[in-house]
């Protein structure tokens, strides 16, 4: 009902960052509304993952991340369009960095974009990101006005330092003004 109303008011497509669902449901819910739904791979940190996928090495996630991009995600022909990652540590922990060595390689394969959620360390992940070779220009940093990414800092100091994100084609989403 949301989805048709929204649909109603002019939206055309949603992206769900969700890295694993039920993608039946998807389905379900394509099949009652004509708004595109834009379904996502990838990882958020380990905590947040299922066992099973907490354990996967570097090339297992970039299997997992090509496959749901080129062939359909758990068996269906619904392909992911937007690779998403998740950092919670500064520095990056390893299992971060394996998530965004993986993305990486899909991205440059694929040319999908990708998108993080950078609540602590969006310089860190940017870093890592321009070392690998990620195309800048289709990577989204979220959430990074959280106050615990800032430690401290005054928004002067937070723009100086996301000013090289965007000055390197990279995107930031706010999504809280209150800080």
């Amino acid at each position: 009902k949301l989805l048709n109303e929204a649909t109603n008011a002019g939206v055309k497509s949603i992206v769900d960052l969700t890295p694993y669902r039920d993608i039946n449901l998807y389905r379900q819910i394509a099949d009652r509304t004509t708004i595109n739904i834009i379904a996502s791979t990838g990882y958020y940190t380990s905590s947040k993952m299922p066992l099973y996928l907490q354990n996967h090495t570097e090339l297992q996630m970039e299997e997992r991340m090509y496959k749901e991009v080129t062939e359909g995600i758990a068996g269906t022909n619904i392909k992911a369009g937007v690779i998403k990652l998740a950092a919670d540590k500064q520095p990056l922990n390893e299992w971060e960095k394996k998530v965004i060595r993986a993305a990486e390689k899909v991205q440059k394969e694929t040319k999908i974009p990708i998108a993080t959620h950078a609540w602590t360390g969006v310089r860190d992940q940017f870093d890592m990101l321009v070392k690998s070779g990620a195309d800048l220009k289709h990577i989204n940093f979220g959430h990074i006005e959280t106050e615990p990414g800032w430690k401290g800092k005054k928004r002067e100091q937070m723009a100086n330092e996301l000013l090289p994100i965007v000055q390197n084609g990279g995107y930031l989403l706010f999504n809280n003004f209150s800080c």
